[in-house]
């Protein structure tokens, strides 16, 4: 994996729209926020990860 193909994961990554299926209040809103914000940070360490011990450049 070269660090182009991890930026382009990343930025792909970071384009895609979210659209809840149900409305939410503010709260609820700020739990779902912060779920996503974990999930991609979790998501960005795994790919990270992978490219470390793939990378080619």
């Amino acid at each position: 994996m070269t660090r182009e193909e991890k930026e382009c994961i990343f930025n792909d990554f970071d384009g895609v729209t979210i659209e809840p299926n149900d409305p939410m209040n503010l709260v609820e809103m700020k739990a779902y926020v912060k779920g996503f914000e974990d999930a991609r940070n979790t998501f960005f360490d795994s790919v990270d990860k992978c490219y470390r011990s793939m990378k080619t450049d």
